[in-house]
């Protein structure tokens, strides 16, 4: 299924690239993602207070239909996906752990823009979101060992702001379509409970954009 998914994702990509005008501008895009965790065992609870940072190039190409346009970022994103662990079957016992994730993220979001007046204006925008792990596939720790997927994908769903043309403030939410990555929680350092859990990443976005 995810082979089909990246199929479809690169053509749409072809197609954008077919049917978008000869309006392209380009620009940089960051901002601050986070997290929000889920296993699908809910005896485990995750701690996933921390946040992430994400920055790269920006490409908006203007379709023929008038206010409907489309971007595509190559973003570099790196969070900490997991701070702690705990298991509510022994005792609420914690399994402290700091799993980083390294990736680049291709979002190619639909958009459709509203100009309000000659300074600002709002945007909608939604599409598919391709994530490649570059980091570390695998994290051997004390109490578990984590297997990061080497694609993940998502939709994406957000508002945003124009400024000056130029400038973009923008909040959007990401659906992860499967899992991050699994999970192998242990007793102790070698004793192995026999659990394998797979976690979803959802995350909230704020996002700073410039286009020149």
């Amino acid at each position: 299924m995810q082979k089909n998914m990246l199929k479809l994702f690169f053509a749409l990509l072809l197609f954008i690239g077919t049917t978008a005008s000869a309006e392209t501008t380009v620009g940089v895009k960051g901002g601050v993602t986070f997290p929000f965790l889920s296993i699908d065992d809910t005896s485990y609870n995750l701690w996933d207070k921390r946040s992430g940072v994400a920055i790269g190039p920006s490409v908006k190409m203007q379709l023929p239909v008038k206010g409907l346009a489309v971007d595509i970022s190559s973003l570099y994103g790196q969070y900490t996906i997991i701070d702690e662990i705990t298991h509510d079957i022994d005792g609420g016992r914690n399994f402290t752990t700091n799993i980083k994730l390294a990736e680049i993220r291709i979002p190619l979001n639909l958009r459709y823009e509203k100009q309000l007046s000659r300074d600002w204006g709002l945007y909608l925008f939604a599409g598919p979101q391709v994530n490649f792990n570059i980091g570390a596939k695998t994290y051997v720790l004390d109490y578990c060992t984590w297997r990061s997927r080497n694609a993940v994908m998502s939709l994406n769903f957000g508002a945003g702001l124009m400024l000056q043309k130029h400038c973009q403030l923008s909040v959007s939410y990401n659906l992860a379509c499967n899992s991050t990555g699994e999970i192998w929680l242990y007793e102790g350092k070698n004793g192995f409970v026999g659990y394998r859990g797979k976690i979803k990443t959802n995350s909230l976005a704020l996002s700073l954009g410039y286009y020149f």
